[in-house]
C-alpha cells in the first residue's frame, strides 16, 4: 500500500494516475469497489472516514491487497488536519480522526508522497 497526501486541488489523483499508471480503478465511494482489478487507488479517504463503515473498509482493502502479490492499494486523502481548527465539534472529532487513520496509513504504507501543486515529494 502506497499513501499520497497534500492539499486540496493539488493534483494528487492526477500525478498518482501518471505515476502508477491509468489502468487503475479509483473509488470515492465505497460501493464503487469491484473485486476485478489489480490496482486500486482510493480517492479522497478523508470523506471515507466519515462514514461508520470506514474502518471495515479500509480493513478488507488490506486484506485484498495480501491476498494476491499482483494487487496494490493506492490510498489518497487530502490533507484536511492543518489550518484553522473547526469551531463545531463534529468537524474538530472528523480532522482528529482522519489525522490518526492517516498516521496508521503512513505506518503500514511501502510509499508515502506528499504532493504540493502537482510535484511529488517522497517522505517514505
Amino acid at each position: 500500500m502506497d499513501f499520497v497526501t497534500g492539499g486540496a486541488h493539488n493534483g494528487k489523483l492526477n500525478w498518482a494516475l501518471n505515476h502508477y499508471g491509468s489502468k487503475s480503478l479509483v473509488v470515492r465511494e465505497i460501493s464503487e469497489w469491484k473485486h476485478t482489478e489489480t490496482l486500486v487507488i482510493i480517492d479522497h479517504a478523508e470523506q471515507i472516514l466519515k462514514l461508520p463503515e470506514a474502518d471495515a473498509f479500509f480493513h478488507k482493502m488490506w486484506e485484498w491487497e495480501h491476498s494476491r502479490p499482483d494487487h496494490q492499494l493506492i490510498i489518497i486523502g487530502t490533507d484536511v488536519t492543518g489550518g484553522i481548527v473547526p469551531v463545531e465539534k463534529e468537524h474538530r472529532e472528523w480532522r482528529d480522526n482522519v489525522g490518526l487513520h492517516y498516521q496508521q496509513f503512513i505506518k503500514e504504507a511501502e510509499s508515502v508522497y506528499r504532493i504540493w501543486y502537482g510535484i511529488p515529494q517522497q517522505l517514505k
